[in-house]
């Protein structure tokens, strides 16, 4: 586990091709994450969640904030 902001942490998995990970969350239901490709340093990932449940990339979240950080540190 890696310290995260206030009172989180991260969970920092490996995965392969095709293998799948659940969160499931209390009021919000089961989500999957799926790994779908892996090619050239670059991963695809599928997510099946709620209908209502908002997933947003890093760089679109950015663009309604001012400050960065990073969460992933490589070692």
């Amino acid at each position: 586990m890696v310290a995260g902001k206030g009172s989180s942490v991260m969970l920092l998995l490996s995965r392969k091709k095709s293998q799948r990970v659940f969160i499931d969350a209390p009021r919000s239901g089961r989500i999957e994450i799926m790994i779908c490709a892996v090619d050239s340093g670059r991963v695809k990932i599928g997510f099946n969640a709620p209908i209502d449940f908002k997933i947003e990339r890093e760089e679109l979240e950015q663009r309604n904030s001012d400050t960065s950080v990073d969460h992933c540190h490589a070692g």
